[in-house]
């Protein structure tokens, strides 16, 4: 038979060498690749962790601060004239109407002139 041959047999002794000896070494570059991501994962997560903890820790722009005390200023001020107008809103509201009332008047003075002064 030929599997009794020495040579059939050497050559499959090394072929089957040659594919373990292959497979062995294509499985150590995939590990590696996964070992070399793995350390870059890891690198990831310590640089966002360091950006997180920068993020909670940080002071607050002086310009940011400026702004919403003079913010919160403004708005108390706008609150106190709002205040103070206040008990003004009734005398708004009768000189506003005590002006349209004086406009009807001279719109009736304008129309009563108008027609009388077409009878002439």
């Amino acid at each position: 038979m030929l599997w009794n041959d020495p040579v059939v047999i050497t050559a499959v002794v090394t072929w089957n060498g040659f594919f373990l000896g292959m497979g062995k070494y294509m499985l150590n570059r995939i590990i590696k690749t996964i070992d070399i991501k793995m350390e870059t994962i890891n690198e990831i997560d310590r640089r966002l962790i360091h950006v997180e903890t920068a993020l909670q820790n940080r002071m607050p722009c002086s310009q940011y601060t400026e702004h919403t005390m003079t913010a919160k200023a403004l708005h108390k001020r706008l609150d106190g004239i709002s205040l103070d107008v206040g008990h003004l809103s009734g005398e708004v509201g009768h000189l506003s109407g005590s002006l349209a009332g004086l406009n009807r008047c001279v719109d009736l003075m304008n129309q009563f002139l108008i027609e009388q002064g077409g009878k002439k």
